[in-house]
């Protein structure tokens, strides 16, 4: 008959040895490392996704990635159609044209 085998239960509580408060402030320490490391690649990530533009939608994409559009910003407004019958409000069709140029400039500038 094979001889019996201990068990945790059959070592008595002098054999069993708690956690030491050394063992614990190590835990503590590879948790915070790891909780450390798990923030600068968190970081890292969302850094590299700021920076490249991944995260906008493909048609910012594609205007970031011609090569025009990266050197030059560019708009035009197209003028107005005088439709009136009498055709006597061409001045108020360019004044609507020039002011809606002048506030997209002021938007693509302070952009």
């Amino acid at each position: 008959m094979p001889a019996p085998v201990a068990t945790s239960n059959s070592l008595g509580p002098a054999l069993i040895a708690a956690p030491t408060a050394q063992t614990r402030s190590r835990r503590a320490l590879w948790a915070a490392l790891g909780l450390v490391a798990l923030v600068i690649i968190i970081g890292g990530a969302w850094f590299d996704l700021q920076r490249s533009g991944r995260h906008r939608h493909a048609d910012a994409v594609a205007v970031r990635q011609s090569p025009s559009a990266a050197t030059e910003k560019a708009i035009a407004v197209l003028p107005f159609a005088d439709m009136s019958e009498k055709k006597n409000q061409e001045y108020f069709a360019d004044g609507m044209a020039e002011e809606i140029l002048g506030l997209l400039a002021k938007i693509l500038t302070t952009s």
